[in-house]
Formats: structure tokens, C-alpha cells, sequence
């Protein structure tokens, strides 16, 4: 379970999360809705130790080690981020073998082989140069380069950013198969995907939390479009009427 509580980031002057409060279980998807600016990103930075933080982020009851990114990649909690990031001088299978060293010391959750049974477009071109991926293949080939990693938390940033629909949704097929074995943790703008697997929803809105609670209660997308850009309750009831 990966817990954070209270969590702020700020950069100089400029507030970027404040006061975040949530819960990962194990077995459990959530889901971080906002619009740009909202402070989604940089929640998962700070989760994954890429940015300074206050508050606490702990896995399994223990605070995550340091700052480190490293460390706490090491600890179990793995991160997907926005624009994938793949060694592109490195075959696909090159990638896979590299990203074993942060699961070492730990249970593997999954071998290459899972991968590629998870993944099946990776299996046929695992000796291709990740540069010659396309942006969909490259995104498949960093989620299988975080799961071979031995994850117990994925913190997945924009996963269907700048892909076809069709892509989107082998991609998160992916995740409905993961749901159960790993705790996953998604930054979102296209909330109509993630609400397909999301046990609970969090909205931001200029760094703040401003709405969670079980997925279903955010199926409206008016209700949803309105809470995110700052419409109350009062101001929904006048545009009603």
C-alpha cells in the first residue's frame, strides 16, 4: 500500500501540489484527474523522489528511503513517465534486461517472458532498436520496462498521451490485466479511459485536491468538466436553470 499524506511541492514561489492526501492499495487502481497546471505531474515527481517535498509518502507502512529516485525505485514504487523515455541506442530486449537492476533484492513480480505474454507486440520485435518504436510501441516497451523491474506500486503519467485510440486501448487492456497484481497510480486528462479501471478518483485543480471518492461518483462528465475548472455547486444549479 502506498500512502501520501500532506503532500506539497513548491518551485520557488510557485505552488505546484498542496496538502495532497491518498491511498494506493495493492490491489487497486487510482486515478489523478486534472487539466494542465493542475499538479499531477509533479505529485508523481515528488512521489518518485525526482523533486523536493513536504508531507510523507510511505509503502507499506515504511517512509520511502531518501530522496533518491533510485532508492525508491528500488523499494518498489516505479515510475512511467510522460514521454516514455526508452533507451532508444538499446534493443527492446536490451531495455527489459537493463531495467532488472532496480528489482534486485526484491521478489520479481515479472520476468521478460511475462512482458511479452502482457505485451505480445514486444516479443516480435524484441532485437529492434527501441529508437526505430513507433510512439505506441515505445510506450508498451516502458511499461514492460517498469513491470520486469518488480513493482509494487506503477505510477504512470499520461500513458495514452499522443497516441491513436486504437493504441490507447491495448495500452490500458495492459492495465486491466496488471489491476490486482500491482497498485497503480494514473495521471490522466482523458478521463473516460481511466474511469474504466479507476477504484477511486482524485481532482486537482492549481495544486489542490478538490474532489475524491469511488470512481462512479465521477462518471458525469459535466459534473466532472465543472469540478475541475472550478464551478461550485451554487454556480452548477444557476447554469442548470
Amino acid at each position: 500500500m502506498l500512502e501520501i499524506d500532506g503532500l506539497s511541492v513548491r518551485y520557488g514561489p510557485v505552488r505546484a501540489v498542496e496538502d495532497l492526501s491518498l491511498t494506493v492499495a495493492a490491489d487497486a487502481a487510482v486515478a489523478v484527474l486534472g487539466p494542465n497546471g493542475a499538479g499531477k505531474t509533479s505529485t508523481l515527481r515528488a512521489v518518485s523522489g525526482l523533486v523536493p517535498h513536504r508531507g510523507s509518502v510511505r509503502l507499506d507502512g515504511a517512509v520511502l528511503p531518501g530522496r533518491s529516485p533510485r532508492r525508491i525505485a528500488r523499494a518498489g514504487v516505479v515510475h512511467v513517465p510522460e514521454g516514455r523515455r526508452v533507451f532508444g541506442s538499446l534493443s527492446v530486449e536490451e531495455n527489459l534486461r537493463v531495467a532488472t537492476v532496480a528489482g534486485r533484492g526484491r521478489e520479481a513480480r515479472f520476468t521478460i517472458a511475462d512482458v511479452y505474454d502482457l505485451l505480445p507486440a514486444l516479443a516480435s520485435m524484441r532485437g529492434r532498436g527501441a529508437w526505430a518504436l513507433s510512439g505506441g510501441e515505445q510506450q508498451m516497451l516502458a511499461i514492460g520496462r517498469a513491470l520486469v523491474a518488480s513493482p509494487a506500486v506503477l505510477l504512470l503519467d499520461e500513458p495514452s498521451l499522443g497516441l491513436a485510440p486504437s493504441v490507447a486501448d491495448r495500452i490500458y487492456d495492459t492495465f486491466r490485466r496488471l489491476k490486482g497484481a500491482v497498485g497503480l497510480l494514473i495521471v490522466e486528462q482523458v478521463a473516460s479511459r481511466v474511469l474504466g479501471i479507476a477504484d477511486t478518483v482524485v481532482v486537482m485543480r492549481e495544486g489542490r485536491p478538490v474532489g475524491s471518492g469511488p470512481a462512479a461518483e465521477f462518471a458525469d462528465p459535466v459534473r466532472l468538466a465543472r469540478l475541475m475548472i472550478g464551478v461550485g455547486e451554487e454556480d452548477e444549479r444557476a447554469a442548470d436553470v
